[in-house]
C-alpha cells in the first residue's frame, strides 16, 4: 500500500538524501522516497502509515533539518450548500443533510449520518461510532473496540470496550479499517522556500510529527503532497506553517496556488503573517542594497581615512544585514547536528573576522545572499514550467440539476452519471460522453497533439482538454480521482520515486563528499604551519575555501530536478515516464520490441485485399459477401459489412451459420457460400492452389472471390521505425501471435530487423529474456491486458495509450497519444536530459574542484568557492530549465 506524504520547509536537497537514507536505514518500511524535485515522500508498505511511524518521520526531519513539516494530503470537505456528500475521515461540517464522517470527524448535523473511529459529535440522531468514539448523543448508535461514551440509548460496544451505558451490548473484534479510506490527497502550495536541503528537512520533519499517514514536498513545484484518513485541518495547516518558519522563516503556505491565494492568518506561517505589507516584502531587498552600501563605504573609507577601526565596523554591519539570517539558521543547525552550507558560510565570514580579512568577509556575505536570490528565481521558474504541466484538470464543475438550472461544484463532488455542461474555452474536469453539442477539443496537454479534434454526441472526452468552440453537455463517466487528467497528474508527482542510477551515486557521493572536504580543511589549516610552508593566516583562508567548496547543492538539486524536468517536459508532449531511472535506461536503448496488433497496427480489422474469379467483379464480391456476412457478430463479419454500406437489396429466403467454418445463404435468385476453405470443401467448391483468404465467396457452387481482412499499420509505424535506427536503437523486433505469413508482411512493409510469430503470451516473455541475455538495453512496447508480462519483463516497458489498465500499470513509459512514434520523442528526449545532466554533473565538479586546487596555490578567494556552490547552482539549474523551454518535437 502506497501512502503519500507532503513537505513543507525543506528547501535543501542535500537535507532531503539525509533524510530518505535515515528512514530507510530504520527498517520500518518497505519502501521509502522522498521526491526532492516534487515535495512528495512517498511510503509503500503492507498497512498504511501509522501516527506512530509519521511521529518517527516527523522526528528524523525535524533532526535533520528543524522546522520541516510532513503533512497528509486528501480532498477538501464539502461545502455546506452542497448537495448529498460523503463527508470521509476528519471532515468539520454543519451540513444538514445525511452524510457519512469516518475517523475523527466532528460535526453538528442535525440530520442521520456515521462516524467511523474516533469520532466525536453532538447530533441527536442515530449514526454509529467506531473504534474509540466518544459521544454525548441521546439515539441509538454503535461503538466498536475501546469506545467510550455516556449515551443512554441501546448500542454496542466491541472488543475491549469501556463504557458506562446501561444498555445491552456485545463484544466483537474490530473491524479492519478500510484501505480506500485512504484514498485521494490533498495538495498545499509554499512560497518562500528558496533551499532544497530545507525542503527535504520539511518533509522529514512532517513525516515525524505523527499528524498524517503520508507527506511529500516537491520542491520543484513548490506543493506539498498530504495523504491522511481526514481532511486537512486548519489546525494542522497552521502545524505545517509552523514547521516550515521553523526551517525557513518567512515560508507561506496555503491551499490554493500562490498566483490565487492572499495571505490569511490561518494558512500563513508567522513569518509569512508579518511580510503581507508591502514595505515588509520589500525589507530584505533594502537590507542588500543597504549592505551594499556598507560594504562600500568600508571599501571607500579604508583606502581615504586613516581611521583603523571604522572599515571593519562597517563590514561588520554590511555582513549582518546581509547575513544574519543565514548564520541563524547555520548556528542553530549546530544544535541539530546538521551541517549544511548556511554554517559553511557563516563558518568562513566569522573565520574571516578573526582572520582580519573584513573585505573578504562582506564580499562573500553579499555574493552568498545575492547568489541564494538568483537561485530562488531560477528555481521558481523551474517550479513554474512544471507546475503548469499538472495544473490541468479543473477544482469544480457546473452540474446540471433537474429544472435545468447549473451549480457550481467541486469535481471530487460530483457523481458518474451526473451531466455537467462546459462552455467554450474551459477545462473538462472529468472523463465524460457527450450528450448535447458540438465541438472541437485541444487534447494537447493530454495526448501531445495540438490538432484540434471535433466532438459530437456519444463522442469520450478527457478531462484536462480544452473546450474551444461549443456549450456542451456530457454525462461524467468516472470519479476525479480515476479520470485521465487525475492518473496524469499521479503518474508525474510519484514519477521522482524511481531513482536513477546518477541520483543514487550522487546520493552516495554527497554523504562522502562533505565530511572529506572539510576534514581535509582542518588539516590544510593545521599542518602546513606547523611544517614551517606557510603562516596560519594563509592556511586557515585556504582552509576556509575548502569549507565554502564543501556543500554539493549544486548537484543535489540540480540532478533530480534535471530529471523530472525531463519527465515533464515528455508529459508535454504526450509521454508519461515514470521515473528518473527510465530516462536513463531509454537514454541507453539498443533494442525496441513491439507488439503487432494494436501497436505497430491500429487494432482494428479492415478488408485489406479482395481477389475476383471468372466473369465476377471485386466489387460484386465484396457486395455479396456483406450481404452473406450481415447477421453474423464475427469481428471479421463486421469488418467486411463496414467496407461496403450498399449492400445488394435481394431478398434472403434462408440464412444458414455453419458454425467455424462460415454461412450459406439462400437469396431469390442466387445461393452464397461466404466463409472459410472448410466450407468451401464441404461445399464441393474447387479452390485454385496458392489462394489465402479470410473469407472466400462461392455464389451458385462456383468460386466467385476471396477476401482479405487484418488491421492496417499504423501511419507512423514505418518513419518510426526508421527514426529508432537514426535515434542510436540497434535492433527493432516484432512479437506477435498472428500467423508467419502476417508476420513477415508487417516486417516486410516496415523493414524490421527481425521478428518471431505465432507467440503465446509466455513466449514472448522467453523471446524477450533471451534478447535481454545478449546483454542489451531492451523496450517493449505493447497496449495488451496480455502484453503487461512481457512489459514488466523488459528494461523499459512502453504501454500504449491510456487504455488497458494492468499494461499502463505494469508499464515504465505510457505513450498516451497511442502513437508510436512517440517512442522516438521519449528517447531522443532522453538523451538531451542524459547530456544536460552530465553537463550539469561535470561543471559542478571541475568548478570546485578548480577552486580547492587554486586554493592551495593561493590563487582562489572565499567568494570564489561562494560562486562554486550557489553560483554554480543557478547555472545549473538554469541549464536544467531548457528541458521545460524545448520545441515539443524535440
Amino acid at each position: 500500500m502506497k501512502t503519500r506524504l507532503s513537505i513543507q520547509g525543506l528547501s535543501c536537497s542535500h537535507c532531503a538524501m539525509k533524510i530518505e537514507e535515515k528512514l530507510e536505514h530504520s527498517n520500518k518500511f518497505d519502501s521509502i522516497a522522498l521526491l526532492f524535485a516534487t515535495g512528495v515522500l512517498l511510503i509503500e508498505n503492507d498497512h498504511p502509515v501509522t501516527d506512530q511511524e509519521l511521529s518517527y518521520i516527523q522526528q528524523v526531519c525535524d533532526d535533520i533539518e528543524p522546522g520541516t513539516v510532513i503533512s497528509r494530503a486528501t480532498g477538501n470537505t464539502t461545502a455546506p450548500d452542497a448537495t448529498p456528500a460523503a463527508h470521509a475521515n476528519g471532515d468539520s461540517c454543519e451540513c444538514d443533510h445525511e452524510h457519512h464522517h469516518e475517523h475523527g470527524d466532528s460535526c453538528g448535523c442535525g440530520l442521520e449520518h456515521h462516524h467511523e473511529h474516533g469520532d466525536s459529535c453532538g447530533c441527536d440522531h442515530e449514526h454509529h461510532h467506531e473504534h474509540g468514539d466518544s459521544c454525548g448523543c441521546d439515539h441509538e448508535h454503535h461503538h466498536k473496540h475501546g469506545d467510550s461514551c455516556g449515551c443512554g440509548h441501546e448500542h454496542h460496544h466491541e472488543h475491549g470496550d469501556s463504557c458506562g451505558c446501561g444498555h445491552e451490548h456485545t463484544d466483537e473484534p474490530a473491524a479492519p479499517i478500510d484501505p480506500k479510506a485512504f484514498a485521494g490527497s490533498q495538495k498545499l502550495y509554499f512560497t518562500g522556500l528558496s533551499c532544497s536541503h530545507c525542503a527535504m528537512k520539511i518533509e522529514e520533519k512532517l513525516q515525524q510529527s505523527g499528524k498524517f499517514q503520508r507527506a511529500a514536498v516537491s520542491f520543484a513545484s513548490g506543493t506539498i503532497l498530504i495523504k491522511n484518513d481526514h481532511p486537512l485541518t486548519d489546525s494542522e495547516v497552521a502545524f505545517i506553517a509552523q514547521v516550515c518558519d521553523d526551517i525557513e522563516p518567512g515560508t507561506h503556505i496555503s491551499r490554493i496556488p500562490a498566483d490565487t491565494v492572499t495571505v490569511s492568518a490561518e494558512s500563513a506561517s508567522p513569518s509569512a503573517r508579518k511580510s503581507v505589507s508591502k514595505a515588509e516584502k520589500k525589507r530584505p531587498f533594502v537590507l542588500l542594497i543597504a549592505s551594499v552600501a556598507l560594504a562600500v563605504a568600508g571599501l571607500i573609507t579604508s583606502k581615504l581615512l586613516d581611521i583603523n577601526w571604522l572599515p571593519p565596523v562597517l563590514f561588520v554591519l554590511s555582513c549582518v544585514l546581509s547575513s544574519y539570517d543565514v548564520w541563524y539558521r547555520g548556528i542553530t543547525g549546530i544544535a541539530k547536528k546538521r551541517v549544511d552550507e548556511n554554517l559553511l558560510v557563516t563558518i568562513a565570514i566569522i573565520a574571516s573576522f578573526f582572520i582580519g580579512e573584513f573585505p573578504e568577509a562582506a564580499m562573500v556575505a553579499l555574493l552568498f545572499k545575492i547568489s541564494l536570490f538568483l537561485e530562488d528565481k531560477a528555481v521558481g521558474a523551474t517550479r513554474k514550467n512544471i507546475s503548469a504541466i499538472t495544473n490541468i484538470q479543473p477544482d469544480s464543475a457546473k452540474v446540471l440539476l433537474p429544472d435545468g438550472s447549473t451549480r457550481q461544484l467541486r469535481a471530487e463532488e460530483v457523481q458518474v452519471g451526473q451531466t455537467i455542461v462546459i462552455s467554450p474555452s474551459e477545462r473538462i474536469p472529468l472523463d465524460c460522453t457527450v450528450l448535447e453539442g458540438n465541438t472541437a477539443t485541444d487534447n494537447s496537454a493530454i495526448t501531445g497533439e495540438s490538432i484540434p479534434v471535433n466532438v459530437g454526441p456519444g463522442d469520450k472526452l478527457l478531462s484536462g482538454s480544452i473546450n474551444l468552440t461549443g456549450l456542451i453537455k456530457a454525462t461524467v463517466t468516472s470519479r476525479v480521482e480515476e479520470s485521465t487528467a487525475a492518473r496524469i497528474i499521479n503518474l508525474v508527482e510519484e514519477s521522482a520515486a524511481q531513482k536513477s542510477h546518477s541520483q543514487k551515486f550522487i546520493t552516495k557521493f554527497a554523504a562522502v563528499y562533505t565530511p572529506v572536504i572539510i576534514g581535509l580543511a582542518i588539516l590544510v589549516a593545521i599542518f602546513p604551519p606547523l611544517l614551517g610552508l606557510g603562516s596560519w593566516k594563509q592556511w586557515i583562508y585556504t582552509a576556509l575555501v575548502f569549507v565554502v567548496s564543501a556543500c554539493p547543492c549544486a548537484l543535489v538539486i540540480s540532478i533530480p530536478l534535471g530529471f523530472f524536468s525531463g519527465i515533464g517536459a515528455a508529459t508535454k508532449r504526450g509521454v508519461l515516464i515514470k521515473g528518473g531511472k527510465h530516462i536513463e535506461n531509454l537514454s541507453k536503448l539498443t533494442d525496441a520490441v513491439f507488439d503487432k496488433t494494436g501497436t505497430l497496427t491500429d487494432g482494428q480489422l479492415k478488408v485489406t485485399g479482395i481477389t475476383a474469379f471468372g466473369d465476377f467483379t471485386t466489387e460484386q464480391v465484396l457486395r455479396y459477401s456483406a450481404l452473406a456476412e450481415s447477421f453474423s457478430a464475427h469481428p471479421i463479419s463486421r469488418s467486411i459489412v463496414a467496407q461496403c454500406p450498399d449492400k445488394p437489396q435481394e431478398e434472403i429466403v434462408s440464412y444458414q451459420e455453419v458454425a467455424g467454418k462460415g454461412v450459406l445463404v439462400q437469396l431469390k435468385e442466387h445461393q452464397l457460400a461466404c466463409g472459410s476453405l472448410k466450407l468451401m470443401a464441404d461445399q464441393d467448391i474447387r479452390v485454385p492452389q496458392g489462394v489465402e483468404a479470410n473469407v472466400l465467396l462461392a455464389v451458385d457452387g462456383q468460386l466467385a472471390g476471396a477476401i482479405t481482412v487484418g488491421d492496417a499499420l499504423r501511419p507512423d509505424s514505418a518513419q518510426m521505425v526508421a527514426d529508432l535506427k537514426a535515434a542510436g536503437v540497434q535492433t527493432v523486433t516484432m512479437l506477435t501471435g498472428d500467423s508467419q505469413k502476417a508476420a513477415a508482411k508487417i516486417s516486410g512493409e516496415l523493414g524490421l530487423d527481425r521478428y518471431y510469430a505465432e507467440l503465446l503470451p509466455q513466449d514472448k516473455v522467453q523471446r524477450l529474456t533471451d534478447i535481454k541475455g545478449e546483454g542489451r538495453m531492451v523496450a517493449f512496447v505493447g497496449d495488451g491486458i496480455n502484453d503487461a508480462p512481457v512489459l514488466a519483463a523488459s528494461d523499459v516497458g512502453v504501454a500504449m495509450g491510456f487504455g488497458t489498465e494492468a499494461a499502463i500499470e505494469a508499464a515504465d513509459v505510457v505513450l498516451v497519444s497511442g502513437k508510436p512514434s512517440s517512442l522516438v520523442t521519449a528517447v531522443k528526449l532522453s538523451k538531451r536530459v542524459m547530456r544536460i545532466i552530465q553537463a550539469n554533473i561535470v561543471f559542478a565538479l571541475a568548478v570546485k574542484f578548480l577552486v580547492i586546487v587554486l586554493s592551495l596555490f593561493s590563487l582562489s578567494t572565499i567568494w570564489m568557492a561562494v560562486f562554486a556552490d550557489v553560483g554554480v547552482t543557478v547555472l545549473s539549474v538554469l541549464n536544467t530549465t531548457r528541458l521545460l523551454l524545448g520545441k515539443k518535437g524535440t
